[in-house]
């Protein structure tokens, strides 16, 4: 599997369309995760209003460089 890094995106290295949805959904999700911890299923949930497929936003969350975390019975997405 390849991850394309948002300069690559920019470049065209990809095509138009899927370049939008992923950038689209990267800035997103790091404007999500950028006060903190957020449970998986509202992710899920807030992506899916936005319209981003789970294959897009499983992209998004590896370029961004967030990550899931179980705190207690809970898992939760942060960045880094």
């Amino acid at each position: 599997m390849t991850f394309l890094s948002i300069d690559e995106l920019i470049a065209g290295k990809v095509s138009p369309r899927r370049g939008r949805k992923q950038k689209r959904a990267m800035e997103f999700l790091a404007n999500l995760l950028e006060s903190g911890e957020v449970d998986s299923n509202e992710v899920y949930a807030l992506t899916e209003e936005q319209g981003i497929s789970r294959r897009t936003l499983e992209r998004a969350k590896s370029e961004v460089r967030a990550r899931s975390v179980k705190v207690g019975d809970a898992w939760v997405w942060t960045l880094g």
